[in-house]
């Protein structure tokens, strides 16, 4: 099962940036969907017994040496929609503090749909 909208805030700031903080002691959470593209693309063993994806050295197991998303183009629900995260238990989008390039991120209201189908998938899927 996959998220009805898709939230995808423009990796370009990360890439121009060279910015992989948000890869880094990561407790992203999974959706069914985003463990079976993973699994459908031949990856085993980057999911915690809890849903969250695995850290190796304090890096996502997907994280290359050179900085760079090992699997960009299929990566997780939560990653693609990062800063953008969900302030709980308010329930409200907001840009992760964390992120340091947070100032030039410009969410759309479209993208803080897809932030809420991503929380009903997640929380249908516990």
């Amino acid at each position: 099962m996959t998220a009805g909208r898709v939230c995808e805030m423009d990796g370009s700031v990360c890439r121009s940036k060279g910015c992989s903080h948000c890869c880094t002691d990561t407790a992203m959470e999974l959706t069914g969907g985003d463990m079976a593209r993973l699994e459908g693309a031949g990856h085993r063993d980057f999911s915690t017994s809890d849903g969250k994806l695995t850290n190796r050295d304090g890096r996502c197991i997907f994280l290359k040496t050179d900085g760079r998303c090992g699997v960009y183009d299929i990566r997780p629900e939560g990653c693609r929609s990062y800063p953008l995260v969900m302030r709980l238990p308010e329930r409200q989008p907001v840009l992760d503090r964390d992120c340091p390039y947070r100032a030039l991120f410009k969410p759309t209201a479209e993208d803080m749909i897809a932030l809420e189908d991503i929380m009903r998938h997640l929380e249908a899927e516990e």
